[in-house]
């Protein structure tokens, strides 16, 4: 299987908690929902501040997913367990 890397593209294969706390931006067109493709844009430590590694537990990933016509749909934070690697 592919590790998780910035520029990864991933589908969400869970989502642990609402999709709304998963948003990091709240101007998106809509809410992250289980089967959507986005890509790794940034990838965090546990606590927010730093550079996160994908083989640590805690590290949280931020996701972009675009619209058909290059908008966003939305941008939003998961953890290593609620994505899969994709195919680009």
């Amino acid at each position: 299987m592919k590790s998780l890397a910035e520029h990864t593209r991933v589908r969400i294969i869970a989502l642990y908690g609402p999709p709304e706390a998963h948003m990091a931006l709240t101007d998106s067109s809509t809410l992250p929902a289980v089967g959507d493709v986005g890509t790794i844009v940034h990838i965090l430590s546990a606590d927010g501040k730093s550079a996160g590694d994908p083989e640590v537990a805690g590290t949280r990933f931020l996701v972009e997913s675009l619209a058909s016509d290059g908008s966003r749909s939305w941008f939003a934070e998961f953890s290593s367990g609620e994505l899969e690697a994709v195919n680009a």
